[in-house]
């Protein structure tokens, strides 16, 4: 997470572009094309938005855990806002763009407890909690469809990340004299060794309008990966993403 760009510099960068890249460089959106297309093109874009997951991120098998029995330790991943930016390129064929970018997660957590918690409760049922840096960097494909000259227009999306996990605290479990919350805390814990990067894999719609020379989008996308981390009992599950976004885009380059 060291190296990850700060967002507020991708923001400075994005709101000076029209300073940075004056007239000769930087053109209107609501420019006509020629009839051989647009040429090729570079914007800088941004993000903010609400994300979900939906599913276990990770669990440890009871047969697994000495003392457990049958109770099999899960992981679940909370809602938290997510932001992120980068560099978008626009194809001759006017439909075309791929972004290039990163994103992060703001305010997650990875929550472990007791799978059999979900219809009980008890001492044991309370949960292990961990907050995560969460990071991903992505390609996104959108073609643009609809009337060239509506104002608004919808968006097909679909995309390729890898993602990355980090711990920056890891919750400390009594020791064994506590019994049976000692030997569910550490199974839980264990699921947080490690982590490793994951392929995650995107679809979505959206809805895109121009603004002089900013493009506006709202979109909703739903992705799913693997988690890749733990320890060696750690079983990684295929979990969802579901996410509300909105970016804009500028150009400063053609």
């Amino acid at each position: 997470m060291a190296n990850r760009i700060p967002a507020a510099c991708v923001v400075a960068i994005a709101t000076l572009a029209p300073v940075l890249f004056p007239g000769h460089v930087l053109a209107a959106q609501g420019e006509q094309d020629s009839p051989e297309g647009r040429p090729w093109q570079v914007a800088l874009w941004l993000k903010g938005g609400y994300h979900a997951s939906e599913g276990t991120v990770a669990n440890n098998s009871p047969s697994d855990i000495p003392g457990l029995g049958l109770l099999e330790t899960i992981a679940e991943m909370n809602s938290a806002l997510v932001y992120g930016g980068g560099v978008e390129v626009r194809f001759p064929a006017e439909e075309l763009t791929v972004r290039l970018g990163w994103e992060s997660l703001s305010g997650a957590e990875i929550a472990g407890r007791i799978g059999i918690c979900s219809v009980a409760a008890g001492d044991l049922c309370d949960p292990v909690v961990a907050p995560a840096d969460v990071w991903t960097v992505s390609s996104l494909v959108r073609v643009v469809s609809g009337n060239p000259d509506a104002e608004v227009r919808p968006v097909i999306r679909a995309g390729v990340g890898l993602r990355g996990f980090a711990y920056p605290t890891v919750p400390e479990c009594p020791d064994r004299s506590a019994g049976a919350i000692a030997l569910v805390c550490s199974a839980i814990v264990d699921i947080y060794e490690d982590p490793g990067v994951q392929l995650r894999l995107r679809l979505g719609l959206g809805l895109q309008a121009t603004v002089g020379r900013f493009v506006l989008e709202a979109a909703g996308d739903v992705a799913t990966g693997r988690y890749n981390g733990g320890s060696e009992r750690t079983n990684g599950n295929w979990y969802h993403d579901l996410r509300a976004e909105l970016s804009t885009s500028t150009l400063i380059f053609r």
